[in-house]
């Protein structure tokens, strides 16, 4: 997946919260080379995220982070709503802390947010090291 416009967001990865979550290593991983990568590509910290994206020209989210079923889910839905694509990396989500097993929210979200329905914007699911950015080999 190689697009112009696309920004990195990773969700609420305090050492804290990610100390209790569900695949931790793994995750923080995937997250730590997707970083890695996206400023390799020339990316920089955005503060004010939306008011920035649209001065960017940004029409591409990549979503990766803590608590899957809140921040995350709430961020996916809220950006195709304002008009962003979204890829939600797949191994690069986890929450903790819920009444149903980290294993399945995660997989719910990765089979339910696909399928949102909107006319013109989408959610896709893809592995982390299936993400790529401008500057990728």
């Amino acid at each position: 997946m190689t697009r112009r416009g696309t920004a990195l967001v990773v969700i609420d990865m305090q050492i804290a919260a990610l100390d209790l979550a569900y695949r931790a290593c793994e995750v923080l991983a995937c997250v730590s080379d997707l970083v890695r990568r996206a400023r390799s590509a020339g990316t920089s910290s955005i503060t004010s995220l939306d008011s920035e994206l649209r001065r960017l020209a940004v029409t591409h989210l990549i979503v990766a982070g803590m608590q899957t079923e809140y921040c995350v889910d709430t961020t996916c839905r809220r950006a195709i709503s304002l008009g962003f694509d979204v890829t939600l990396v797949a191994d690069g989500h986890t929450t903790s802390g819920g009444l149903l097993p980290a294993a399945d929210v995660i997989r719910h979200h990765n089979s339910v947010l696909p399928r949102l329905a909107h006319p013109d914007h989408h959610v896709t699911v893809v592995a982390g090291r299936d993400v790529r950015f401008e500057e990728d080999p």
